[in-house]
């Protein structure tokens, strides 16, 4: 688990906004859009109801405290690979989109770039979750670990800021060997 940093989640967030946006156009738009931009149609409609899913899990987990680091990169890796797969879908003849549909293609796929490239640096800002699990090593050694950790445990801090305090208070027992 990490604590994300507020890149993380602010791209998270906004990754979940573009994309929820994204899927209403394509999905109610789907007729109007497909001659506009001489792309098929059950491929905009496809896409859209696809994004519905996305946006909505993106948006849960930008809205999570803390993340699983797994997800987050099956985030990124999921626009990286979305990103490229736009792009080999411009240069394969499987579509023939005019100018206005290249266009289309080319913005979404810059933005889903940005996307990645965000949340990429916003994971590496983040921090990973404090736990007060003492080792197994410290639990042999200091038999007032096991205390300590308890201790924390019964705590139950609400915020981040009483997480990261119960964990240096735990660290300290640890070090100084405290009740």
């Amino acid at each position: 688990m990490i604590h994300p940093s507020l890149l993380l989640r602010r791209a998270l967030q906004a990754d979940a906004l573009v994309s929820g946006a994204m899927a209403l156009l394509l999905t109610l738009g789907a007729g109007m859009l497909a001659p506009l931009l001489a792309l098929p149609q059950p491929l905009l409609l496809e896409t859209g109801l696809f994004l519905i899913a996305y946006a909505a899990f993106v948006g849960w987990l930008g809205s999570r405290a803390a993340l699983q680091r797994p997800l987050v990169l099956l985030v990124i890796i999921g626009n990286a690979l979305w990103t490229l797969g736009s792009i080999t879908l411009l240069l394969s003849s499987a579509v023939a989109p005019n100018a206005l549909g290249l266009a289309f293609v080319v913005m979404q796929a810059i933005a889903v770039g940005v996307f990645a490239e965000l949340q990429y640096m916003g994971l590496k800002r983040s921090h990973a979750a404090v736990t007060a699990q003492p080792s197994l090593r410290a639990k042999r050694s200091n038999p007032r670990a096991e205390h300590c950790a308890g201790l924390l445990r019964r705590c139950a801090p609400r915020n981040d800021t009483e997480k990261l305090f119960e964990a240096f208070r735990a660290s300290a027992c640890l070090l100084l060997k405290l009740p």
